[in-house]
């Protein structure tokens, strides 16, 4: 359920570019995401830990840096 608040604030986001509205929703996922990622650290360091790995390793396949070395065989 969105809050009132909320709904007001994504009806005026609504009336913006496509580029704003993408942008807005760019940097609240990254707000979203941060706060995911303190609550991680604080209830367990190691999963967080875990997790910049996978994101690194993702990033790396996804630039192409990284592949599978049976795929290269």
């Amino acid at each position: 359920m969105m809050t009132e608040r909320l709904r007001r604030v994504v009806e005026q986001i609504e009336q913006l570019p496509e580029e704003e509205q993408d942008a807005f929703a760019a940097s609240l996922q990254s707000e979203l995401d941060e706060a995911r990622r303190w609550k991680i650290a604080l209830n367990d360091p190691h999963r967080l830990l875990l997790d910049d790995l996978l994101d690194q390793a993702e990033a790396e396949i996804a630039k192409g840096e990284i592949y599978d070395m049976d795929e290269k065989s």
